[in-house]
């Protein structure tokens, strides 16, 4: 991608090759140019950072709600030895890269040279594993600063870019894959997680929210939704509390001590213009970057829904949306403002910094419907949470109505700058680089989650359509208003709304085939019509349709689903894998693209 921009940039001529600044102002405004000490400055900024922020974190106001935690698990997790063949597949399968640790190894060498030192290898894992110990050469990070925005001379709008020795990565992962195997076995994990889980994704996280509000708003309840917003989550967890909630989660002995040894002393240094800072001490986080990072943190947060299980929970890492309704708004009101007493208190006692003026709360309504939502007023910690009528989720704009108009108007306005970039550049490019282009930097936004927002009942998706039109012409140097079908079809990819009857129709075949998590399979619950009635009829293996009252109800994948399903030709749902499945729908899809627009 960054090649890819810097080919643009340079056609469209802009300056591709901005140099660093020069120099830097620390936060008592001195002027720093020596590179060395820029290193260093950088280096006490990203280690300081967590500490910084859990040392603001006041103690909970109340604890009584601990007494309520559930006796532990009975099981313990036995770290098996590994393999030569183990480590091998493992290192096949790790990412390709040129970038180094500060051992100087990089991903691509060591995949080029693991069959002549993986015996000693394999060996050094297995006392590592065994005797509970991570070597210290291991937990070295080599941090780069990118820059975001803002003032490029503020330490501040820079964010750290870890890389970790290459070989730590394949230790991470044999650690992972017994870890993972474990908690997968007990059901450790809660449901309400979808965030760096195997099979999971974030539109299953929307997908749950959206189920949730629309069958509380077809049952006539008020139905608020709150956003939370931490700061900083990975850096300000406290090694102490993580080390003991895997004890309860039944990763106990010589696994444990792995992960104390895992977290304790590593250290982390920045290189600046091929300058490095002296190394410091990471006192708290999970390292960025790593393999086991993200599951320690899934593991760290996973009890937050139990405590409150009067709300919903839709969780994916750190980012957390709870859910709650009600007939009666002022019942509603008291009710979330009593349950977010003990989740601000939950998110004290474990040092996670909840920022509450980036956090939201939305009251959902039906479109159709003339009553005005409530008047209610939310708290935490004396702070009233802002009201808004849309917010982004998962990277998708969520409006109050459920009618997906801000994010549909989102992808437009960035479709429309990306088709005043293409019509430019054109004549400088082939149109078989332009369709790469288009594959490589519009159609990832036709494509995420449109399964949740890109429905034939949106409204607001025709505009977006035209503008997909738009830019497929300049892509195939088409005229203005040349027939799109034809070039859709040359181009063997898919128009908006076909893209969510695709995503639609590979979510229905992996539940239909048991493809699907167990607990996703649970919450959808799909039933044939033999299963709701004994009426032998030709329909009788379809799925069963319920009755809705709303639009909102009728939109949800458990209507639209079944309905798309019941529609397909059996030679399509047969499909003997979901790869033949894919490429027998998008045949089908393309199929119906004619001469005539």
């Amino acid at each position: 991608m960054k090649k890819t921009w810097q080919t643009l940039n340079h056609l469209l001529g802009r300056d591709q090759s901005p140099k660093p600044p020069s120099h830097f102002i620390d936060a008592e405004g001195s002027k720093i140019t020596e590179p060395v000490e820029i290193a260093s400055k950088f280096n006490d900024f990203f280690t300081n950072i967590g500490p910084s922020l859990a040392s603001k974190i006041p103690p909970p106001d109340n604890t009584d709600f601990i007494k309520k935690t559930p006796a532990s698990l009975e099981h313990s997790i036995f770290l098996s030895p590994t393999t030569e063949q183990e480590v091998i597949d493992i290192t096949s399968a790790i990412k390709s890269s040129n970038s180094c640790g500060f051992d100087g190894i990089s991903s691509n060498l060591l995949k080029k040279i693991i069959g002549s030192i993986v015996t000693p290898l394999v060996h050094l894992f297995n006392i590592s594993i065994s005797t509970g110990t991570v070597p210290s050469h291991l937990k070295v990070a080599k941090v780069i600063p990118i820059f975001k925005s803002g003032d490029k001379y503020s330490f501040n709008n820079y964010r750290p870019i870890s890389v970790l020795p290459a070989i730590s990565k394949i230790l991470e992962k044999l650690v992972y894959k017994r870890i993972y195997d474990f908690i997968n076995k007990h059901n450790i994990l809660t449901p309400d997680q979808f965030g760096f889980r195997p099979k999971h994704s974030t539109y299953m996280a929307i997908n749950k929210l959206y189920n949730q509000i629309s069958t509380s708003l077809d049952n006539k309840l008020c139905t608020a939704g709150i956003f939370l917003d931490l700061s900083k989550a990975f850096d300000t967890l406290d090694h102490q509390i993580l080390v003991n909630k895997l004890n309860y989660y039944g990763i106990r002995g010589v696994a444990n001590s792995w992960i104390e040894s895992y977290l304790n002393d590593r250290k982390q240094f920045v290189k600046f213009n091929e300058h490095c800072s002296p190394t410091s001490v990471i006192k708290c986080g999970v390292p960025q970057g790593s393999i086991l990072g993200p599951l320690l943190f899934l593991l760290y947060i996973n009890d937050l829904p139990s405590y409150s299980p009067n709300l919903h929970f839709i969780m994916f890492a750190d980012d957390t949306n709870i859910i709650y309704s009600n007939k009666d708004p002022n019942l509603l009101e008291s009710t979330l403002n009593n349950e977010l007493k003990i989740i601000s208190d939950w998110f004290k006692l474990n040092k996670l910094s909840l920022n509450i003026k980036k956090t939201n709360i939305m009251i959902f309504r039906n479109k159709h419907s003339c009553i005005s939502s409530p008047n209610i007023i939310i708290t935490i910690d004396d702070k009233e949470i802002e009201h808004v009528k849309a917010t982004k989720f998962l990277g998708i704009l969520i409006d109050d109505d459920l009618s997906w108009k801000s994010h549909t108007s989102h992808v437009t306005k960035i479709v429309s700058k990306y088709n005043g970039i293409f019509r430019r550049i054109k004549p400088f490019l082939p149109l078989d680089v332009l369709n790469s282009l288009y594959n490589t930097l519009v159609f990832p936004y036709f494509n995420y989650c449109a399964i949740i927002w890109a429905d034939k009942n949106n409204s607001h998706i025709q505009s977006l359509f035209l503008m997909q039109k738009r830019i497929i012409r300049t892509c195939t140097n088409s005229i203005w208003l040349a027939h799109t079908d034809p070039l859709f079809k040359s181009l063997k990819t898919l128009k908006i709304h076909d893209l969510y009857t695709f995503q639609t129709a590979q979510f229905m075949y992996q539940y239909h085939f048991n493809k699907l998590p167990s607990h996703i399979i649970d919450h959808e619950n799909f039933l044939t019509n033999k299963d709701v009635h004994t009426y032998n009829t030709r329909s009788s293996n379809d799925y069963h349709i319920d009755p809705t009252n709303t639009q909102l109800a009728e939109n949800t994948l458990r209507i639209q689903g079944a309905l798309l399903w019941n529609s397909l030709h059996s030679s399509i749902k047969q499909s003997p894998s979901l790869p033949i499945f894919k490429h027998r729908l998008k045949d089908h899809l393309l199929a119906t693209y004619t001469t005539t627009d």
